[in-house]
């Protein structure tokens, strides 16, 4: 029997989702503002969640837990109260595919819907609703390399830089996934080929995370672990690689791990038929252990490699 003490992901910020959302098969990848479409099961993702990461297990609140508020509305977002309040957000439309349940929760002051999604369903069968969302603001921030778009992480005072055709979410709009080993929420979201097939909600997909009473190698490994059983369905949560030290450009250094394994989108018109995820552990400017995770569609064109998931990782930053 485990010792309490090895349950260190329940010591975390955020709270699990409750009842049928903690059955239901998050994946990777949601669109910004409506539910992504098969490829890595989208997430929920939505307005101001502050990017959080928790072991406990989906459906019970970590010990200690304080109610806050739900991160996202769209992807996979069952989970009503956790996060930090976020500044009031511009409506913005579109849809989402849930596949679980659509629980409304109260957002700063709003009322948004989250709702559970799976990266493997079609975007035609999008729930009705609208979430409100926090455009993407970079305003007096700009990339470390030509060809780059600063992402912001308004949350954790972080950025990281993405290639030039990767579509940059709102400051507060967040990424959402569920596994076996805990919650994986964040925010400062980007994401790249969205709708790029049938089968696919995108083609890659990141966003930061952040935990408590944790270390940056554990988180990392976490990360990819939680973002495959919840973003590919993968209960095994893939077969990790070597765990590496790296330092950003910006002096940063922390732990990068890294997951993949084979995958068949349940729709037809992919020809993806693998997954990558990596994630990069790092102690944030205000001293919080985060976590930047890059879920990635394998075997298809323009599929997002080790070596520019480096350069992404490489890119993190205080803001």
């Amino acid at each position: 029997m485990a010792d309490d003490n090895d349950r260190w992901w329940e010591e975390l910020e955020t709270s699990a989702p409750d009842g049928p959302a903690a059955d239901a098969q998050r994946q990777p990848h949601a669109y910004p503002g409506g539910a992504y479409p098969g490829g890595h099961q989208p997430p929920s993702y939505g307005p101001p969640a502050a990017g959080q990461y928790t072991g406990a297990q989906p459906g019970f609140p970590p010990p200690g837990y304080q109610p806050g508020y739900a991160p996202n509305y769209g992807g996979q977002q069952p989970v009503p109260g956790y996060g930090y309040a976020q500044p009031p957000r511009r409506n913005r439309t579109g849809m989402f595919v849930a596949i679980a349940l659509v629980a409304v929760v109260l957002i700063g002051g709003g009322v948004v819907a989250a709702i559970a999604l799976d990266r493997d369903t079609s975007s035609d069968e999008a729930a009705t609703g609208t979430s409100a969302s926090a455009p993407a603001t970079t305003t007096g921030v700009t990339a470390l390399a030509p060809g780059f778009l600063p992402v912001v992480d308004g949350t954790h005072g972080v950025v990281y830089d993405v290639p030039a055709g990767w579509q940059v979410s709102g400051e507060y709009e967040t990424g959402f996934y569920s596994g076996a080993k805990g919650v994986l929420a964040g925010g400062g979201r980007a994401t790249e080929g969205d709708h790029y097939c049938p089968g696919s909600a995108a083609r890659a997909e990141a966003f930061i995370s952040a935990a408590t009473n944790s270390d940056p190698a554990g988180l990392a490994t976490a990360a990819v672990q939680i973002a495959a059983q919840g973003g590919y369905s993968d209960p095994t949560g893939g077969s990790l690689g070597p765990m590496q030290q790296v330092t950003t450009k910006s002096g940063i250094q922390g732990m990068r791990a890294q997951t993949s394994g084979p995958w068949t989108p349940k729709q037809p018109g992919c020809v993806a038929n693998a997954y990558a995820i990596y994630s990069f552990g790092f102690i944030g400017p205000q001293s919080q252990v985060l976590v930047l995770t890059i879920l990635t569609d394998q075997g298809t064109p323009g599929s997002v490699g080790s070596a520019q998931a480096e350069q992404i990782i490489e890119s993190v930053r205080a803001s």
